[in-house]
């Protein structure tokens, strides 16, 4: 989270995780997300919750949404 500039009292839960893109920070038009096969071995909830977020984001704000890339 540090790469997309999430503020210090950030809440780090998935509803702060959303807050945080549509309302807090510039996503950028690229998001990266590195190792994201081995995280969604790892965490798959996470994963799920995190894709979700994503995904409702590009739904509800095209504009504001980042292209995730898998790397």
């Amino acid at each position: 989270m540090d790469q997309l500039q999430f503020p210090g009292w950030y809440g780090k839960n998935w509803d702060a995780f959303w807050d945080a893109i549509v309302a807090l920070v510039e996503m950028p038009r690229v998001l990266r997300l590195k190792n994201r096969p081995a995280f969604e071995r790892r965490f798959p909830r996470d994963a799920k919750l995190m894709a979700d977020c994503l995904s409702d984001m590009e739904k509800q704000f095209p504009s504001l949404a980042a292209q995730n890339e898998r790397v």
